[in-house]
């Protein structure tokens, strides 16, 4: 009896090309030879429609997270507390 191995794969036929449709990015930090660092503000990223493609902060889930377990009372005594 024969028994190939064949490695598990997330996405396509392990190895074979995968068709892309469509790809969005963008440049989110900049540092330049003065040692400066831009970082693209929420409007700028909002005017060319990449807003909805960032994932969630590390805040934004803690306080999601918050939300959902302690409910609206609870985040709110959270933002007060700033």
């Amino acid at each position: 009896m024969f028994v190939k191995y064949v490695p598990y794969c997330k996405i396509g036929d392990c190895g074979a090309p995968v068709s892309i449709a469509g790809m969005t990015g963008f440049v989110g930090q900049v540092e330049f030879a003065d040692g400066k660092v831009w970082i693209p503000n929420r409007e700028s990223l909002a005017g060319a429609q990449l807003l909805g493609i960032l994932e969630p902060s590390p805040e934004v889930q803690r306080l999601t997270d918050l939300y959902r377990k302690k409910g609206p009372k609870a985040l709110a005594d959270e933002l007060n507390k700033f």
